[in-house]
């Protein structure tokens, strides 16, 4: 069967790859319609280990994969047999989806029970039976260089490649020569589309500090992947079917009975002793939604969910940091100390919470403790300027006006054209002088 042949039976097909374009869409749109109206707890539990998101994708993996041998077992009614690289490039997509599917399911360690071996325990960082945790691919909790390299050829493979054969007849022909499965035109702009939006949260993520939101958006596209995948296995076994080759019942009783059933208990199995969220897990959606709230300057309702947040788990000093904050936007100065020096005592490297209580204390004429605050600060984080400042303000304060000297011209060192720190520092000048 010639290409443009095939090109003709993808009727169907395309229709498939149009409603993947639809669901992938809707997946990507939910999420961000949870966070802008800050439903965080809902986006959480969709995105935790072995929740709606990895399960549905380790089905579509699962499933893809069966459909890919599929193709290649199926024999052929035409005088135009398949290619032997054709069928070796299909049994090659479906081993590469069946490991994608026991590493997404940490190969069946939560359905099954078993522990994770103490050799993998030491060098993988969830303590989790699989690969792609390990400490050789995942140096960091922000770093997974084998999820890069995965994510950027799928991004090549099932969005820029569909993209570049429907442009280019000869690029086609190439892919068709060889036996390259390639995806739909909907299927490679769904994933151009999901990674788009992937950047983008994750680039949020980085300047909010929220790194869940970059790990919600990291486990959106995932699944975008995997279901782009199954599009792919979908279109594949149709064109399989209308260039003359079938599969017959033997093969599809097979496939069902040893991969299929086994694979989907394991998910199910999985997907149901899942533990409920921990306290942690409200509690982090309860604190996001506060910083939603505290966006919109809806503080009342920001301490609400606070309050929550506290409330499953206490001595959290991000909690306690923001209630400081927000007590101090609404004019209540000893319950913001109370709780920005909780914060501090709970994280003495939470510089933030100390900065923000020395503002306080600066602004109730605490100098000793102001000074105490915010020379921690500027004795861990030098190049800050402001604290300098601030710090400066307090030794004022406590009546060591030579000291408060040598920060502000730190601080006009650190920024040439820090004005408030100019000023404070000729006034400072002209004192000493007289």
């Amino acid at each position: 069967m010639s290409h443009a042949e095939v090109t003709r039976h993808r009727g169907p097909a395309v229709l498939w790859g149009l409603g993947v374009l639809a669901t992938l869409a809707l997946v990507n749109v939910a999420l961000l319609l949870l966070h802008s109206r800050g439903q965080s707890l809902l986006a959480l539990l969709w995105v935790r280990e072995d929740g709606l998101f990895e399960s549905a994708g380790a089905t579509a993996c699962l499933v893809a994969a069966a459909l890919f041998l599929a193709a290649a077992t199926g024999k052929s009614s035409s005088d135009l047999k398949p290619s032997t690289s054709q069928r070796a490039i299909q049994v090659c997509a479906a081993v590469a989806l069946l490991l994608m599917f026991v590493e997404e399911i940490s190969w069946g360690q939560r359905a099954l029970g078993f522990a994770t071996p103490s050799w993998m325990l030491a060098e993988n960082r969830q303590f989790e039976f699989n690969l792609h945790n390990l400490f050789f691919f995942n140096p960091a909790t922000d770093y997974n260089w084998l999820k890069l390299v995965w994510s950027l050829f799928a991004v090549a493979y099932l969005g820029v490649l569909p993209l570049v054969v429907a442009w280019s007849q000869r690029v086609a022909a190439i892919c068709h020569r060889v036996g390259l499965p390639v995806a739909s035109l909907p299927v490679g702009i769904a994933m151009l589309g999901s990674f788009l939006n992937y950047w983008h949260g994750t680039e949020q993520s980085r300047h909010s500090g929220d790194a869940l939101a970059g790990h919600e958006a990291g486990e959106t596209f995932e699944l975008v992947i995997e279901l782009s995948y199954l599009a792919l296995a979908v279109e594949t076994i149709w064109r399989a079917a209308h260039s003359g080759r079938f599969t017959s019942r033997a093969v599809w009783a097979a496939l069902a009975l040893g991969l299929l059933v086994p694979g989907l208990t394991l998910v199910v199995g999985g997907y149901l002793r899942n533990p409920k969220p921990d306290a942690q897990t409200f509690a982090t959606a309860h604190l996001r939604q506060a910083r939603f709230l505290l966006a919109r300057d809806n503080p009342q309702d920001a301490l609400n969910e606070l309050e929550r947040s506290l409330d499953v788990w206490p001595n959290n000093p991000e909690a306690e940091f923001l209630v400081g904050v927000t007590y101090f936007r609404q004019q209540s100065p000893e319950q913001a100390i109370r709780h920005l020096r909780r914060a501090w005592e709970l994280d003495p490297q939470f510089l933030d919470a100390a900065y923000n209580l020395g503002l306080v204390l600066l602004d109730q004429r605490q100098f000793d403790q102001a000074a105490d605050a915010l020379g921690t600060v500027v004795e861990q984080r030098p190049s800050d300027f402001e604290a300098r400042y601030h710090f400066a303000r307090a030794l004022i304060g406590v009546g060591r006006p030579r000291e408060a000297m040598s920060q502000l011209e730190a601080a006009v060192e650190l920024k040439n054209d820090y004005s408030a720190a100019m000023e404070l520092l000729a006034e400072l000048r002209s004192n000493v002088s007289e």
